[in-house]
């Protein structure tokens, strides 16, 4: 009986050597922090995206606001007032009466 004890005690000596424990140790610990590292890069790509999306409401924002005043544009009777303003600001014309005046100063 104390034979098979020795051979038992033996086979578990031999199974397990102490190397092994510091490798799965090791591997573990190196697991651990590549977990971590992905955990805090993931963290900050995500708060870019909600940056990203912030700016990205703001620019739908504005162009809402354009689309809106460019139907209103659209909605405007073509009528003799609308036809002076787009020749004055469009085409850059006058009427026979006005005069111009050109102010090179810069602000």
């Amino acid at each position: 009986m104390a034979d098979k004890l020795q051979k038992k005690a033996k086979i578990e000596n031999t199974s397990h050597p102490a190397w092994q424990n510091v490798f799965v140790r090791t591997a573990a610990l190196a697991f651990i922090c590549f977990c971590l590292g992905m955990i805090v890069n993931l963290q900050f790509k995500s708060n870019d995206l909600v940056e990203e999306i912030a700016e990205l409401e703001a620019q739908v924002k504005i162009y809402e606001d354009d689309v809106e005043e460019l139907s209103d544009q659209l909605a405007r009777p073509y009528d003799d007032e609308y036809i002076k303003n787009v020749a004055r600001e469009k085409l850059g014309l006058r009427m026979p009466d006005e005069i111009i005046f050109y102010n090179e100063l810069i602000k």
